[in-house]
């Protein structure tokens, strides 16, 4: 039977939501729930003090009117106090690049999460728990024609920096698979040359809304623009090279060989 389950099991959020040959409403619905879910919770897996960050942060309602205040290297220099690893440079010259890429992707996502913490003042990022999972993964599986998927990780037992790995990928699927679900058609912009200058441009033209949509095209807009309030797989890659995506494990609908 097509289904889609969405399940996590948080310190602070519990959810486990069966969905059995759903509507597109009660996926938009569900994916928007679980979005605000891994929303609340990443950066405790991340390599900043987001609660830090989040008090470096000035109060804002609008976006665009207090990035124009700032400039990258500004917010930069805000959250550097907040990284809470650190990196040792190393003595062995061919082992500098490696370094200097780690240091880059580390600050970038220091960054993405001084762009959260002020995403999350204008776009609410509440969520709704039902349900209660009986281990501690984040699971998404979905056997549906227009969506397979499955991506899992025990939050207790894999380290953090996996955690925080997963959970960026089911993020970014979750980003990317509401626009089919939605009643409102939503435009990509994944051609947005990525500047700060094309960021402030875009958000000119932002209107604002207190529902999943307008959430949903102002995080378009950060990511489109190379400023995303959560990091990029990439990015935490570079980090932390040494973790390996597993792959996803399921058969939905297809017949084992016997």
């Amino acid at each position: 039977m097509p289904f889609a389950l969405l399940s996590a099991s948080f310190p602070n959020a519990k959810i486990e939501a069966k969905l059995e040959n759903p509507s597109k409403e009660q996926l938009a619905t569900s994916v928007a729930n679980f979005s605000h879910i891994i929303s609340a919770n990443i950066y405790n897996y991340g390599p900043v003090d987001y609660k830090k960050i989040q008090s470096l942060c000035p109060k804002t309602t609008n976006l665009k009117q207090t990035l124009s205040s700032l400039t990258p290297n500004k917010i930069l220099e805000l959250v550097r106090p907040a990284i809470t690893l650190k990196l040792v440079e190393p003595t062995d010259e061919s082992q500098v690049k490696k370094y200097k890429q780690k240091v880059k992707a580390l600050e970038e996502i220091a960054v993405c999460a001084f762009l959260h913490a002020l995403f999350v003042q204008v776009y609410s990022q509440k969520f709704d728990q039902n349900g209660s999972p009986a281990n501690t993964e984040v699971r998404i599986a979905s056997n549906l024609p227009e969506w397979f998927i499955v991506k899992k990780i025990d939050v207790k037992k894999a380290e953090a920096k996996e955690v925080l790995m997963t959970l960026s990928s089911m993020y970014n699927s979750l980003h990317s698979k509401y626009p089919d679900f939605s009643q409102i058609p939503l435009t990509s912009m994944e051609q947005t040359r990525k500047s700060y200058s094309n960021l402030l441009a875009s958000l000119a033209n932002l209107e604002n809304g207190s529902d999943f949509n307008s959430e949903w095209k102002a995080f378009e807009l950060l990511y489109a623009s190379g400023f995303p309030p959560i990091p990029s797989t990439i990015t935490i890659g570079e980090l932390y090279p040494e973790i390996k995506i597993p792959k996803p494990r399921g058969n939905f609908g297809k017949k084992k060989k016997k």
